[in-house]
């Protein structure tokens, strides 16, 4: 090939790299920006809204600051006296979304603090930015809780799910005055959990994006893009719980789960627990009862019938009036009811962990 066919040549090649490489970019900040997007309270959900609760369980708001963002928190359970869980959610929630766990730990006679992370709920936020944003909240949270007159005394412990599993775990490498931590459902760093997540949903073309999606990260979260839960597990001597379902295929059992990963934890106080109740065994049903679980899906199957029928793909794009009649005959208390085996495991951990009554 003469000097010139090489030129063009190499400019054709250069000019595709350009093109795939600003493609794939593109791919990942849509993909962000889909995912890490503002989470708002669904208004139609099978799940309880303190609204339906709040006589039997009332709740002090706080607010507190996440760098520029402006967190609520709430407090349930204030005078309960077995302790303080700080409880951490996941992604595409606020913490409302998890009332059911929150109210049986405060049945059980636990305190617990939640909040809603940057961008979701009740919180300032246009977008909930990325996972690192968990344990940040969450430092966040802590650093509130120690200035708080009325919590600063109490014996505190994590509880966290999904990303919240990954930031309990994650906020050791910068906080350590707790008394114990549950991770439940976590991953073991943000690359890891999206380039599993990628493979599964796109295989060996998810490996063009991985760079992509490491400069995003990095570009938001600077030195603290991959903040190692492991790491953070590791820098302690406290006691662990890692809790995750068998059957999970969003944070993969056998890829990025903090469980599939005991040889590189080194803290000898972690205890591991795989969890395969009868029809509960993936990223989070098993917090339900199996009645609970069948019943959801039911009202999950009326719904999908109901979106054919209007011809649409999202349950927010159904009349108004088809969701106010569904969601008005649901029995929420049904739909909530919680896995009492499972909180039993968790109380019964953070009891002897604590030395409570």
């Amino acid at each position: 090939m003469s000097r010139k066919g090489l030129k063009v040549a190499g400019a054709v090649f250069g000019g595709l790299v350009m093109a795939a490489a600003g493609g794939s970019y593109y791919i990942v900040r849509k993909a962000y920006a889909g995912n890490f997007g503002r989470w708002d309270l669904e208004k139609y959900s099978e799940r309880f809204r303190h609204e339906d609760v709040k006589d039997e369980f009332p709740r002090r708001l706080v607010e507190f600051y996440s760098g520029k963002h402006k967190l609520q928190g709430y407090v349930y359970g204030e005078n309960n006296k077995k302790g303080l869980i700080v409880f951490s959610h996941g992604i595409l929630a606020a913490h409302e979304d998890y009332l059911p766990s929150i109210l049986e730990l405060v049945k059980r006679g636990w305190t617990v603090f939640a909040f809603d992370n940057t961008g979701t709920g009740n919180s300032e936020g246009k977008n909930s930015r990325g996972l690192v944003q968990g344990p940040l909240d969450l430092l966040a949270a802590l650093r509130y809780i120690d200035q708080d007159e009325a919590l600063a005394g109490r014996r505190k412990v994590l509880y966290g799910h999904s990303q919240g599993g990954y930031s309990v775990c994650a906020v050791l490498n910068f906080y350590q005055n707790v008394e114990a931590v549950v991770s439940v459902s976590g991953f073991t760093t943000p690359f890891a959990v999206t380039d599993s997540m990628g493979r599964d949903l796109y295989g060996k073309i998810s490996m063009v994006t991985r760079p992509f999606i490491q400069f995003e990260n990095r570009r938001l979260f600077h030195k603290y893009s991959n903040l190692s839960a492991i790491d953070g597990i590791n820098g302690v001597d406290l006691p662990i719980h890692i809790m995750h379902g068998v059957g999970d295929t969003f944070v993969n059992y056998k890829d990025c789960a903090l469980i599939n990963h005991r040889e590189e934890i080194k803290n000898p106080n972690v205890s591991y627990q795989p969890m395969d109740y009868p029809e509960r065994n993936t990223h989070g049903d098993f917090v339900l009862s199996l009645e609970a679980n069948r019943y959801c899906k039911e009202i999950e199957t009326e719904l999908n019938e109901k979106m054919k029928q209007y011809g649409v793909k999202k349950k927010e794009d159904l009349p108004e009036e088809v969701l106010q009649e569904m969601f008005s005959h649901i029995d929420r208390k049904k739909a909530c009811e919680p896995n009492k085996e499972f909180f039993d495991e968790v109380d019964a951990y953070l009891v002897s962990k604590l030395n409570t009554p």
